[in-house]
């Protein structure tokens, strides 16, 4: 939706918020800058653009990585409420590959893998959906071993 439409819609009483997953931080931060905080909120729908979409003015997200990774995703959210910009802006590129490859690049059954990848018990995805490739769940775990590592190395 453009800003404009949502920023009217914004003004209706039943309409409390919005999830962004553009990803287009301009537009994310005009809605922002043209509702009521008070009575409207935007959160994020991009993993890989949390950090950028909450300096615009989102009030937080909702991100399909956190269901593989919630740890990584919380440490990013901290550091960015702390203040600690550095840190969080270190989070979000180590982060940002796998909030991709969970997302657009495998989708529902590449987020799935991830989470088996992490110790949680998800299941398979229903049909029509088919389950990640050998390829695939190999480039899955790549990405979240080199996630965590690099994770790891920050604290």
């Amino acid at each position: 939706m453009e800003s404009p439409l949502v920023i009217e819609l914004a003004k209706h009483p039943n309409i409390r918020g919005m999830k962004d997953s553009s990803g287009d931080v301009k537009l994310i931060s005009e809605t922002v800058w043209n509702t009521n905080p008070r009575s409207f909120s935007v959160v994020a729908g991009r993993g890989a653009t949390l950090l950028h979409t909450m300096v615009a003015g989102a009030r937080g997200g909702i991100i399909a990585l956190v269901c593989a990774s919630p740890k990584a995703m919380v440490r990013l959210y901290r550091a960015y409420i702390l203040g600690d910009l550095r840190k969080a802006d270190d989070l979000q590129r180590i982060i940002a590959p796998a909030a991709n490859a969970v997302t657009s690049k495998y989708g529902i059954s590449g987020l799935k893998y991830a989470m088996e990848i992490e110790g949680f018990q998800p299941g398979i995805a229903r049909r029509p959906l088919l389950p990640t490739t050998p390829a695939q769940q190999q480039d899955l775990q790549q990405i979240f071993r080199r996630m965590n590592s690099e994770i790891s190395e920050l604290s």
